[in-house]
């Protein structure tokens, strides 16, 4: 999949709802194990700094609550994706504007929301407090 088919069904959508949706549906290791394999496919010379990356979305997005109640797909893709060009020294179009973007950049683009989605999902997913933090819910009472 690439950026624009994911936004075109997603982007006006409540970030935490696909978050919850990943929590629901896969388990602790099936999440670490999407996470690695999405860094996995990152182009060879950003692998090295994908640590760091994930470190700093749970600094600056994890813990900040207007992001969790307010954000919705398509302005989770512009933060992650401003982080991304912050942090790699990279320069993909923010706004995420598939339409701007290459199909390598957009593969890069979605890539780095689904290592953020991943992570987020990762850390939330045996956490009732960050759940609840997050506004999400695992099960039918939270």
């Amino acid at each position: 999949m690439r950026l624009y088919e994911f936004l075109a069904g997603a982007a006006l959508r409540p970030y935490r709802e696909l978050v919850q949706h990943h929590i629901r549906h896969q388990t602790k290791a099936q999440l670490l194990a999407a996470s690695v394999a999405k860094v996995d496919r990152l182009p060879h010379e950003l692998k090295p700094l994908a640590e760091r990356f994930i470190d700093l979305l749970n600094e600056r997005i994890l813990r900040n609550r207007v992001f969790w109640q307010t954000v919705l797909c398509q302005d989770a893709v512009d933060a992650i994706v401003s982080l991304a060009n912050e942090h790699f020294g990279i320069s993909l179009p923010v706004p995420a504007d598939p339409k701007t973007m290459s199909g390598v950049e957009q593969e890069l683009a979605f890539g780095m929301f689904q290592i953020a989605t991943l992570t987020f999902a990762y850390n939330a997913v045996d956490q009732r407090d960050l759940r609840e933090f997050m506004g999400i819910r695992k099960g039918l009472f939270r």
